[in-house]
């Protein structure tokens, strides 16, 4: 499972596209293939277009995860979209649990069943799979929400990373580098925190918007951890319905008296209810914890877009301030009325596309989480009827 590489056709679209609203045909992307390799995975990123920008209407990159980061940073870095929510970039592929849990399993094949042991290993591929399925799903809808947005997929990076065809040559973080970002995050969350308590908005819509976006991101974070203890503890339960069925089986060839019915028509039963738990444990995965677990990540996106527009607040306020003093001396006076003509337009466009994109947003993560809520209970009802007439017919 780790050195031949885990190839996926990626066919089911609908699971992948649940959080992006794809109206627009001009410009249509998804991962059409992906490979995994021990140390990274290899996603081809196929392009269906009608815009002139292109030289090709339809064509296919391969792209890896340090190619995305690289693509999301630009968008980060670009002053011209601070105004906009930067959709946030995917997380780097983690099959390390996964592959742990297989080599555990290799260990301790003796003290289990054949059985038993076979279904372990076909639980923690599955298992494989669907982490790889979810890895291609996310640097799907990254690109998705690019495509979509009518400023974004104008951009000239965007366009390289779609079309140009050779390698990107984009390398990971050395450790300076890394140090570099971990100093410039520590003095951004510094200087929010010191303009959340100093900095009043001038904008009750922003100020309350602010307020929103501090409480719902802090429960957006712990209905997660829920969530994905209520999905583990399904997976627990179909873990333990193997070793309850290969029990059974047991006493079944132990016993050949009437035992033996009964407890083979248990074990049965017991293997049909591991198959519906895990399928529970997967929906509720993908439908809810993965859903919460973005829009975690897209809220905080939301609260950089009102921390760079709290900033230019400040640096309009500092420019009034700069203004006033040079025609108090008479100097300069001609230069620092331009600079605060600058930041006077800067955070006048900011606060309009801001309000734009936060408007947006609320519409955008409404429909998405109603979407994947009621497709969740669908799938719950739908397997609590399959799995209710199991265990009555076990005494029959």
């Amino acid at each position: 499972m780790e050195n031949s590489g885990n190839h996926l056709d990626v066919e089911t679209k609908s699971e992948r596209s649940e959080t992006v609203d794809l109206n627009d045909n001009t410009l249509q992307v998804d991962i059409s293939d992906a490979l995994s390799e021990r140390e990274k995975v290899k996603f081809t990123v196929h392009t269906k277009t009608t815009l002139k920008d292109f030289v090709k209407q339809d064509f296919s990159v391969v792209r890896q995860h340090e190619e995305f980061i690289w693509l999301h940073d630009r968008f980060e870095e670009n002053e011209s979209y601070a105004g906009y929510i930067i959709p946030p970039p995917p997380p780097r592929p983690d099959f390390d649990s996964s592959r742990e849990k297989l080599q555990k399993l290799g260990e301790g094949e003796g003290s289990m069943t054949a059985e038993e042991f076979k279904k372990m290993k076909q639980e923690l591929e599955a298992e494989y799979l669907a982490t790889f399925k979810k890895t291609v799903a996310m640097h799907e809808v990254f690109l998705c929400r690019l495509a979509n947005h009518p400023i974004f997929r104008s951009d000239t990076n965007f366009r390289v990373f779609l079309e140009y065809e050779q390698d990107l040559s984009v390398r990971g973080k050395n450790k300076k580098e890394k140090l570099e970002t971990f100093l410039r995050s520590f003095s951004k969350t510094t200087d929010e925190i010191l303009l959340g308590s100093t900095q009043k908005d001038v904008d009750d819509f922003f100020d309350k918007e602010k307020n929103f976006l501090l409480d719902y991101h802090s429960l957006l974070k712990d209905a997660t951890l829920r969530a994905d203890k209520m999905t583990k503890a399904h997976k627990d339960v179909a873990d333990h319905f193997i070793k309850i069925s290969s029990c059974l089986l047991e006493m079944a060839t132990a016993d050949t008296n009437q035992l033996e019915r009964f407890a083979t028509k248990a074990a049965d039963i017991f293997e049909k209810a591991r198959k519906i738990e895990n399928r529970v444990s997967t929906d509720e995965d993908l439908k809810l914890s993965d859903t919460l677990r973005y829009y975690v990540r897209d809220t905080t996106a939301a609260k950089n877009l009102l921390y760079r527009r709290l900033r230019c607040l400040a640096d309009y306020e500092a420019a009034n301030r700069a203004l006033e003093r040079a025609r108090a001396k008479n100097k300069d006076v001609h230069a620092a009325e331009w600079s605060q003509h600058q930041a006077c337009e800067k955070f006048e466009q900011m606060s309009a596309k801001g309000k734009e994109e936060l408007t947006d947003f609320k519409v955008r993560r409404v429909a998405a989480i109603k979407k994947n809520l009621v497709e969740l209970c669908e799938l719950e009802l739908k397997h609590a009827n399959v799995m209710t007439p199991f265990f009555p017919t076990v005494l029959t």
